[in-house]
């Protein structure tokens, strides 16, 4: 029950910064050399979609709430345009970043899995790292959340220890390949 209610609680916050139409969610996942990963999540909120300072406090307390109720340590940084709630987490392998519990407590980051299926399919063939799949409201893991929502977007970043031998989708800058860009938003 615990768990539902941080679900819950997790969903109707990122439900109240979708309608307030001021959101954001975006993850940097850095593949390192040795197989493990960093990923850092990005939750924007947006100064001029929010009425004033009340509000703001609030939207910011919808996101920081369950983060501190699951005991997930962040850091919030503010600028003339927007107020960012950054989460960090470090992978010691893929298995490790796959795992059920990678982002237990943290809600609207993409869904890593091993096999095929909803979320981001990660896996290493060859000895190369692979990607595929959708990223969308679904592999977020927040199709109910952001339904109908055209102003509430994402993105996830993948930055290779080398230039990638293949690359499909998205954008290259140097070794970093972003996956679904900042400006478009998850339907």
């Amino acid at each position: 029950m615990k768990k539902f209610k941080k679900l819950l609680f997790i969903a109707v916050s990122l439900g109240a910064l979708i309608l307030a139409g001021c959101g954001r969610s975006d993850m940097t996942l850095t593949v390192n050399g040795d197989g493990s990963f960093k990923a850092v999540m990005n939750y924007g909120i947006v100064k001029a979609g929010v009425a004033d300072d009340g509000a703001m406090e609030q939207a910011k307390s919808l996101i920081t709430g369950s983060l501190d109720q699951s005991g997930v340590p962040y850091t919030e940084t503010e600028n003339d345009e927007q107020v960012t709630i950054t989460v960090e987490r470090d992978f010691a392998d893929i298995d490790e970043l796959t795992s059920k519990d990678a982002w237990q407590g943290i809600g609207f980051v993409p869904a890593f899995r091993q096999s095929e299926g909803e979320g981001v399919w990660i896996r290493y063939e060859d000895g190369r790292l692979k990607l595929s799949g959708t990223l969308d409201a679904a592999a977020f893991g927040a199709e109910e959340v952001v339904s109908g929502s055209d102003t509430f977007g994402g993105s996830l970043t993948v930055i290779l220890p080398e230039k990638a031998e293949d690359f499909s989708g998205g954008d290259e800058t140097g070794s970093s390949y972003v996956a679904a860009a900042a400006a478009t938003p998850l339907k």
